[in-house]
Protein backbone atom coordinates (compact mmCIF):
# COMPACT_ATOMS: atom_id res chain seq x y z
CA UNK A 1 0.00 0.00 0.00
CA UNK A 2 2.45 2.42 0.96
CA UNK A 3 4.76 1.55 -2.05
CA UNK A 4 1.86 1.91 -4.04
CA UNK A 5 1.71 5.52 -2.77
CA UNK A 6 5.05 6.42 -3.24
CA UNK A 7 5.20 5.46 -6.95
CA UNK A 8 2.01 7.95 -7.72
CA UNK A 9 3.78 10.61 -5.99
CA UNK A 10 6.85 9.80 -8.33
CA UNK A 11 4.55 10.88 -11.18
CA UNK A 12 4.79 14.61 -10.20
CA UNK A 13 8.30 14.27 -10.95
CA UNK A 14 10.16 13.94 -14.80
CA UNK A 15 11.29 11.31 -16.63
CA UNK A 16 14.99 12.54 -17.15
CA UNK A 17 14.77 13.34 -12.97
CA UNK A 18 13.43 9.56 -12.61
CA UNK A 19 17.06 8.35 -14.87
CA UNK A 20 18.91 10.70 -13.00
CA UNK A 21 17.92 9.60 -9.19
CA UNK A 22 17.81 5.94 -10.28
CA UNK A 23 22.10 6.60 -12.10
CA UNK A 24 22.53 8.35 -8.43
CA UNK A 25 21.45 4.83 -6.50
CA UNK A 26 23.03 3.02 -8.62
CA UNK A 27 26.39 4.69 -8.08
CA UNK A 28 25.35 4.83 -4.77
CA UNK A 29 25.18 0.88 -4.93
CA UNK A 30 21.73 1.11 -3.09
CA UNK A 31 19.33 -1.65 -4.55
CA UNK A 32 16.01 0.07 -4.80
CA UNK A 33 12.94 0.96 -6.73
CA UNK A 34 13.89 4.62 -7.88
CA UNK A 35 10.12 5.57 -8.26
CA UNK A 36 9.49 4.37 -4.25
CA UNK A 37 12.77 6.43 -3.52
CA UNK A 38 11.94 9.43 -4.75
CA UNK A 39 7.94 9.24 -3.20
CA UNK A 40 9.31 8.34 0.21
CA UNK A 41 11.60 11.82 -0.33
CA UNK A 42 8.91 13.85 -1.65
CA UNK A 43 6.13 12.49 1.13
CA UNK A 44 9.00 12.66 4.45
CA UNK A 45 10.07 15.81 4.34
CA UNK A 46 6.65 17.22 4.16
CA UNK A 47 5.89 15.37 7.12
CA UNK A 48 9.02 15.99 8.97
CA UNK A 49 7.81 20.08 8.32
CA UNK A 50 4.69 19.81 9.33
CA UNK A 51 5.17 17.96 12.83
CA UNK A 52 8.25 20.96 13.05
CA UNK A 53 5.13 23.24 12.60
CA UNK A 54 3.10 21.36 15.33
CA UNK A 55 5.67 20.83 17.94
CA UNK A 56 6.54 24.93 17.55
CA UNK A 57 2.83 25.45 18.39
CA UNK A 58 2.53 23.10 21.03
CA UNK A 59 5.96 23.31 23.16
CA UNK A 60 5.87 27.51 22.04
CA UNK A 61 2.86 28.88 21.14
CA UNK A 62 4.99 30.76 18.58
CA UNK A 63 2.50 33.38 16.76
CA UNK A 64 4.28 34.64 14.10
CA UNK A 65 3.30 32.98 10.86
CA UNK A 66 6.46 33.29 8.95
CA UNK A 67 8.22 31.46 11.69
CA UNK A 68 6.26 28.05 11.09
CA UNK A 69 7.12 29.02 6.97
CA UNK A 70 10.69 29.60 7.90
CA UNK A 71 11.06 26.18 10.09
CA UNK A 72 8.99 24.32 7.33
CA UNK A 73 11.74 25.01 4.63
CA UNK A 74 14.72 24.55 6.87
CA UNK A 75 13.53 21.00 7.99
CA UNK A 76 13.00 19.85 4.62
CA UNK A 77 15.80 21.63 2.94
CA UNK A 78 18.42 20.13 5.60
CA UNK A 79 16.87 16.52 4.93
CA UNK A 80 17.04 16.90 0.86
CA UNK A 81 20.55 18.00 2.05
CA UNK A 82 21.51 15.11 4.26
CA UNK A 83 20.06 12.72 1.79
CA UNK A 84 22.24 14.33 -1.13
CA UNK A 85 25.37 13.80 0.91
CA UNK A 86 25.23 10.61 2.19
CA UNK A 87 24.57 9.32 -1.72
CA UNK A 88 27.79 10.89 -2.40
CA UNK A 89 29.63 9.42 -0.12
CA UNK A 90 28.79 6.44 -0.71
CA UNK A 91 29.17 6.73 -4.76
CA UNK A 92 32.59 8.41 -3.90
CA UNK A 93 33.47 5.64 -1.40
CA UNK A 94 32.63 2.49 -4.20
CA UNK A 95 34.81 4.45 -6.93
CA UNK A 96 37.50 4.61 -4.87
CA UNK A 97 37.83 1.31 -3.60
CA UNK A 98 37.57 0.25 -6.95
CA UNK A 99 40.43 2.76 -8.65
CA UNK A 100 42.28 1.11 -5.44
CA UNK A 101 41.74 -2.78 -6.16
CA UNK A 102 41.49 -2.15 -10.06
CA UNK A 103 45.15 -2.65 -10.51
CA UNK A 104 45.38 -6.11 -8.63
CA UNK A 105 42.41 -6.96 -10.67
CA UNK A 106 43.81 -6.39 -14.06
CA UNK A 107 47.05 -8.18 -12.69
CA UNK A 108 44.92 -10.93 -12.18
CA UNK A 109 42.87 -11.28 -14.92
CA UNK A 110 46.02 -11.24 -17.27
CA UNK A 111 48.04 -13.88 -15.35
CA UNK A 112 44.93 -16.06 -15.80
CA UNK A 113 44.98 -15.36 -19.57
CA UNK A 114 48.81 -16.14 -19.63
CA UNK A 115 48.26 -19.76 -17.98
CA UNK A 116 45.96 -20.73 -20.90
CA UNK A 117 42.09 -19.49 -19.47
CA UNK A 118 40.15 -17.97 -22.12
CA UNK A 119 38.65 -14.34 -20.99
CA UNK A 120 35.45 -15.19 -19.47
CA UNK A 121 37.61 -18.01 -17.34
CA UNK A 122 40.08 -15.19 -16.57
CA UNK A 123 37.65 -12.46 -15.67
CA UNK A 124 35.62 -15.27 -13.00
CA UNK A 125 38.89 -16.50 -11.52
CA UNK A 126 39.71 -12.99 -10.70
CA UNK A 127 37.08 -12.73 -8.19
CA UNK A 128 38.36 -12.41 -4.53
CA UNK A 129 36.44 -11.97 -1.49
CA UNK A 130 38.66 -8.84 -0.59
CA UNK A 131 37.43 -7.54 -3.38
CA UNK A 132 33.94 -7.05 -1.76
CA UNK A 133 31.08 -5.39 -3.66
CA UNK A 134 33.00 -5.69 -7.00
CA UNK A 135 33.88 -9.24 -7.00
CA UNK A 136 29.78 -9.56 -7.41
CA UNK A 137 30.22 -7.42 -10.90
CA UNK A 138 32.89 -9.62 -12.30
CA UNK A 139 31.13 -12.60 -11.48
CA UNK A 140 27.85 -10.85 -13.49
CA UNK A 141 30.42 -9.68 -16.56
CA UNK A 142 31.92 -13.30 -16.74
CA UNK A 143 28.42 -15.16 -16.80
CA UNK A 144 27.38 -12.87 -19.79
CA UNK A 145 30.61 -13.70 -21.54
CA UNK A 146 29.99 -17.25 -20.86
CA UNK A 147 26.45 -16.63 -22.52
CA UNK A 148 28.01 -15.24 -25.61
CA UNK A 149 27.62 -11.37 -25.50
CA UNK A 150 30.66 -9.57 -26.26
CA UNK A 151 33.25 -8.82 -23.68
CA UNK A 152 33.37 -4.68 -23.63
CA UNK A 153 29.56 -5.06 -23.42
CA UNK A 154 29.38 -6.73 -20.66
CA UNK A 155 32.18 -4.97 -18.77
CA UNK A 156 30.20 -1.56 -19.51
CA UNK A 157 27.90 -2.19 -17.44
CA UNK A 158 30.37 -1.98 -14.16
CA UNK A 159 30.54 1.63 -15.56
CA UNK A 160 26.47 2.38 -14.64
CA UNK A 161 27.03 0.81 -11.21
CA UNK A 162 30.68 2.30 -9.95
CA UNK A 163 31.49 6.81 -11.09
CA UNK A 164 34.96 5.56 -11.83
CA UNK A 165 37.35 7.33 -14.31
CA UNK A 166 39.33 4.97 -14.16
CA UNK A 167 37.32 1.94 -14.91
CA UNK A 168 35.80 3.28 -17.72
CA UNK A 169 39.07 4.15 -19.50
CA UNK A 170 40.35 0.58 -19.02
CA UNK A 171 37.04 -0.80 -20.43
CA UNK A 172 37.31 1.68 -23.24
CA UNK A 173 41.68 0.23 -23.65
CA UNK A 174 40.45 -3.33 -23.71
CA UNK A 175 37.39 -2.11 -26.17
CA UNK A 176 40.48 -0.82 -28.15
CA UNK A 177 43.16 -3.75 -28.12
CA UNK A 178 40.06 -5.86 -28.96
CA UNK A 179 39.45 -4.18 -32.18
CA UNK A 180 43.35 -3.67 -33.22
CA UNK A 181 43.66 -7.40 -32.31
CA UNK A 182 46.57 -7.57 -29.72
CA UNK A 183 47.33 -9.30 -27.00
CA UNK A 184 45.03 -8.56 -23.89
CA UNK A 185 47.50 -10.17 -21.70
CA UNK A 186 49.59 -7.40 -22.45
CA UNK A 187 47.84 -4.74 -22.48
CA UNK A 188 46.12 -5.14 -19.36
CA UNK A 189 49.67 -5.34 -18.01
CA UNK A 190 50.38 -1.62 -18.72
CA UNK A 191 46.91 -0.29 -17.84
CA UNK A 192 47.92 -2.24 -14.75
CA UNK A 193 51.36 -0.24 -14.37
CA UNK A 194 50.10 2.90 -15.04
CA UNK A 195 47.33 2.83 -13.01
CA UNK A 196 50.00 2.26 -10.41
CA UNK A 197 52.49 4.97 -10.84
CA UNK A 198 49.12 7.15 -11.60
CA UNK A 199 48.32 6.12 -7.58
CA UNK A 200 51.75 6.66 -6.62
CA UNK A 201 52.04 10.02 -7.63
CA UNK A 202 48.67 10.63 -6.44
CA UNK A 203 50.16 9.69 -3.07
CA UNK A 204 53.19 11.97 -2.87
CA UNK A 205 51.14 14.86 -4.27
CA UNK A 206 48.84 14.69 -1.07
CA UNK A 207 51.72 14.36 0.93
CA UNK A 208 52.91 17.39 -0.52
CA UNK A 209 49.94 19.16 1.00
CA UNK A 210 49.86 18.05 4.20
CA UNK A 211 51.49 21.82 5.51
CA UNK A 212 48.52 22.91 3.59
CA UNK A 213 45.98 20.86 5.81
CA UNK A 214 47.18 20.61 8.73
CA UNK A 215 47.38 24.72 8.76
CA UNK A 216 43.59 24.93 7.66
CA UNK A 217 43.05 22.85 10.65
CA UNK A 218 44.56 24.77 13.39
CA UNK A 219 42.92 28.06 11.54
CA UNK A 220 39.71 26.42 12.43
CA UNK A 221 39.73 24.46 15.23
CA UNK A 222 42.49 26.89 17.44
CA UNK A 223 42.75 30.45 15.69
CA UNK A 224 39.69 31.16 14.82
CA UNK A 225 37.76 30.03 18.31
CA UNK A 226 40.74 32.08 20.33
CA UNK A 227 40.17 35.22 17.93
CA UNK A 228 36.38 35.37 18.83
CA UNK A 229 36.83 34.44 22.96
CA UNK A 230 39.09 37.39 23.03
CA UNK A 231 36.92 39.90 20.52
CA UNK A 232 33.73 39.05 22.39
CA UNK A 233 35.76 39.67 26.04
CA UNK A 234 36.99 43.38 24.46
CA UNK A 235 33.62 43.57 23.18
CA UNK A 236 31.83 42.72 26.54
CA UNK A 237 33.93 45.23 28.38
CA UNK A 238 33.54 48.18 26.06
CA UNK A 239 30.02 47.41 26.32
CA UNK A 240 29.60 47.86 30.41
CA UNK A 241 32.34 51.01 30.08
CA UNK A 242 30.08 52.38 27.85
CA UNK A 243 26.96 52.30 29.64
CA UNK A 244 28.49 53.37 33.12
CA UNK A 245 29.01 57.12 33.69
CA UNK A 246 32.14 58.43 32.38
CA UNK A 247 33.41 61.77 34.45
CA UNK A 248 34.12 64.69 32.39
CA UNK A 249 37.08 66.92 33.84
CA UNK A 250 37.34 70.63 32.66
CA UNK A 251 39.86 73.44 33.24
CA UNK A 252 37.29 75.12 35.65
CA UNK A 253 37.51 71.84 37.51
CA UNK A 254 34.14 71.01 37.23
CA UNK A 255 33.37 67.71 36.90
CA UNK A 256 30.09 66.83 34.66
CA UNK A 257 28.69 63.34 34.48
CA UNK A 258 28.74 62.09 30.88
CA UNK A 259 26.56 59.43 30.22
CA UNK A 260 26.40 57.76 26.79
CA UNK A 261 22.58 56.06 25.81
CA UNK A 262 23.83 53.15 23.50
CA UNK A 263 21.95 50.01 23.29
CA UNK A 264 23.55 47.06 26.15
CA UNK A 265 26.05 44.27 24.38
CA UNK A 266 25.02 41.03 25.72
CA UNK A 267 27.66 38.71 25.59
CA UNK A 268 25.24 35.55 25.04
CA UNK A 269 24.50 37.62 21.31
CA UNK A 270 28.38 38.32 20.84
CA UNK A 271 28.61 34.41 21.41
CA UNK A 272 26.04 33.39 19.50
CA UNK A 273 27.33 35.35 16.31
CA UNK A 274 31.05 33.87 17.26
CA UNK A 275 29.67 30.47 17.66
CA UNK A 276 27.60 30.48 14.06
CA UNK A 277 30.45 31.82 12.26
CA UNK A 278 32.88 29.74 13.92
CA UNK A 279 30.50 26.58 12.87
CA UNK A 280 30.56 27.87 9.31
CA UNK A 281 34.25 28.28 9.23
CA UNK A 282 34.88 25.05 10.21
CA UNK A 283 31.97 24.04 7.38
CA UNK A 284 34.37 25.68 4.33
CA UNK A 285 37.66 24.42 5.59
CA UNK A 286 36.23 21.26 5.95
CA UNK A 287 35.16 20.77 1.97
CA UNK A 288 38.72 22.37 1.35
CA UNK A 289 40.77 19.92 3.04
CA UNK A 290 38.42 17.50 0.97
CA UNK A 291 39.22 19.39 -2.25
CA UNK A 292 43.44 19.51 -1.44
CA UNK A 293 43.56 15.79 0.05
CA UNK A 294 41.24 13.95 -2.38
CA UNK A 295 40.42 16.78 -5.51
CA UNK A 296 36.32 16.71 -4.18
CA UNK A 297 35.19 19.04 -1.53
CA UNK A 298 32.67 16.28 -0.76
CA UNK A 299 35.17 14.04 0.91
CA UNK A 300 35.95 16.75 3.15
CA UNK A 301 32.76 16.04 4.64
CA UNK A 302 34.30 13.52 7.18
CA UNK A 303 35.88 16.18 9.42
CA UNK A 304 33.00 18.26 9.91
CA UNK A 305 31.83 16.16 13.17
CA UNK A 306 35.50 17.18 14.07
CA UNK A 307 36.59 20.12 14.12
CA UNK A 308 33.35 21.69 14.52
CA UNK A 309 32.70 20.10 18.20
CA UNK A 310 36.13 20.81 18.46
CA UNK A 311 36.21 24.44 17.90
CA UNK A 312 33.38 25.14 19.83
CA UNK A 313 35.09 23.60 22.98
CA UNK A 314 37.98 25.24 22.71
CA UNK A 315 36.06 28.60 22.23
CA UNK A 316 34.50 28.38 25.72
CA UNK A 317 37.43 27.03 26.98
CA UNK A 318 39.35 30.00 25.89
CA UNK A 319 36.98 32.22 26.59
CA UNK A 320 37.19 31.50 30.69
CA UNK A 321 40.61 31.23 30.40
CA UNK A 322 40.97 35.02 29.74
CA UNK A 323 38.02 36.17 31.66
CA UNK A 324 39.80 34.44 34.85
CA UNK A 325 42.93 36.17 33.77
CA UNK A 326 42.14 39.90 33.23
CA UNK A 327 38.39 40.38 35.22
CA UNK A 328 40.66 41.05 37.98
CA UNK A 329 42.48 43.60 36.63
CA UNK A 330 39.87 45.43 34.85
CA UNK A 331 36.93 45.18 36.81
Amino acid sequence: MVSRIYKKISNLKSKKYFELVKQRLSYAGINIDARKWIGFFILYPIFLGLTAMIFLYLIYNVENPLLYLLTFIIVTAFFHFTKNIVLSLLKNKRASFVEKILPDVLSLISNNIRSGMTVDQAILNASRPEFKYFTKELEIASKKTLTGENLVKALEIMTTRFCSKDLTYVIELIGEGQKSGGNLAELLDGVSNNLRSRQRILQKMRASTITYTIMFIIAASVGAPLLFSISTFLVGIMGNLITTNVPLTIQSQVSMPLRIEVPPLEESYLSLISITIILLNSLFISFMIGSIQKGKAILGIKWIPILMPFSIFLFFLFKNVIRSLFTGFIF
